[in-house]
């Protein structure tokens, strides 16, 4: 054992470090500096560790809108999108190699004609391990748990947002349209920003129509117009002008022709698109995205495999469809 003048290591609590053994608080001191680091370890690229050098990407700026079709519940990476095989593997799935990469080919199909346009990323991490936490940090880009979490915005108000000065005369549909819901909304963005919720129905927005006829509706809302100057001008503060907004965003809704084509669907693409909820909800995406008019953001929320258990089944440890596909 060495003496104390030959260390310097710290003391606490009246024991030399230096003596035989360690204290309970030295110990969990060193173990958890080491869990702390072993974590970052795999988290933090190298270039951080070692100093990261600057890097100045090209933005083309090209794209026009972004459709994300967020799979909030589904069947495990390992069995689509980077598959595992293994005496679990269902016959069916008859895994194909396609390049470097082994692919369920009975599973999706039809999305392997579409391998060579397709970007398969398989660097991400979910920093959280509750399946709504990590699907909320995925739609707001931050830490729902932190102190921003409850008013951060979602990435589709980002991005309606930031394309706000583009609009034109032409650009009549909200900037953020979601089908079937998000988990997060316009946060601490003017409320113009929040999603525009729709429900997939072939008849489109009943609501579009009033049904006192378009002359009443026009009278009434002249009438509000001139009694309620005070909301309108943004006098009675941000809920009030948020408020104002909507009006105002569903007004131009009603008078504009054609919108209403834009959120329905015929019964040949109901049934082309699978025949359920989720395949409508991707024709009313396809069409507001095809339609141009200033919708930026689409996103189109696939509930959790558990709540269609009508549709879906499994076995072993994959989770399969029962004689269809999931292109």
């Amino acid at each position: 054992m060495k003496k104390q003048s030959d260390c310097n290591c710290p003391q606490g609590n009246g024991s030399p470090f230096w003596a035989d053994g360690l204290t309970r608080r030295h110990f969990v001191r060193i173990a958890g500096t080491g869990v702390v680091m072993s974590f970052f370890a795999d988290v933090v690229s190298p270039s951080l560790l070692q100093g990261a050098t600057s890097v100045s990407p090209t933005l083309y700026k090209t794209a026009k809108s972004c459709l994300l079709v967020f799979l909030s519940g589904g069947p495990s990476h390992v069995d689509m999108w980077d598959l595992k095989e293994g005496m679990w593997t269902p016959a069916d799935f008859a895994p194909t190699t396609y390049g470097e990469f082994r692919w369920p080919q009975g599973l999706l199909p039809k999305l392997a004609d579409h391998l060579g346009r397709t970007s398969i990323v398989r660097t991400g991490l979910a920093w959280a391990a509750v399946h709504p936490l990590a699907q909320k940090w995925a739609q707001i880009a931050r830490n729902p748990s932190g102190a921003t979490g409850n008013i951060a915005p979602h990435i589709g108000a980002v991005v309606s947002m930031e394309t706000q000065k583009t609009r034109t005369t032409k650009d009549v549909l909200p900037g953020f349209v979601a089908l079937n819901g998000t988990m997060a909304g316009a946060g601490y963005f003017p409320a113009q920003h929040a999603p525009f919720g729709v429900t997939a129905s072939a008849n489109g927005l009943t609501s579009l129509t009033h049904p006192d006829g378009a002359q009443r509706l026009s009278d009434r809302w002249n009438l509000v117009k001139s009694i309620d100057a005070a909301r309108v001008s943004g006098e009675l503060g941000k809920d009030a002008a948020d408020m104002a907004n909507f009006y105002d965003q569903a007004k131009v809704l009603i008078d504009t022709p054609g919108i209403n084509q834009v959120f329905s669907f015929t019964t040949d693409e109901h049934t082309r698109y699978g025949s359920t909820n989720f395949g409508d909800s991707l024709i009313i995406a396809r069409n507001v995205v095809a339609a141009d008019k200033g919708a930026r953001f689409v996103q189109v929320t696939f509930g959790g495999w558990d709540h269609h258990s009508n549709i879906y089944g499994k076995t072993g440890n994959s989770i399969y469809t029962q004689g269809k596909t999931l292109d």
